[in-house]
């Protein structure tokens, strides 16, 4: 994947992909930041197949 702009397209779509289920729910701001806690724990294979 050579071309910036599809790079940077690759990557929001990468970090909105983790965040989605957090900001697209109706939840209090502390559910939230515990579950905005959770995704940050885990590993993720990035839009390049790395760890």
């Amino acid at each position: 994947m050579q071309d910036p702009v599809a790079r940077q397209e690759a990557v929001r779509n990468f970090r909105f992909g983790l965040i989605a289920p957090v900001v697209t729910r109706a939840a209090p701001p502390a559910e939230r930041h515990a579950m905005l806690r959770e995704v940050a724990k885990g590993k993720y294979p990035t839009p390049w197949g790395q760890l």
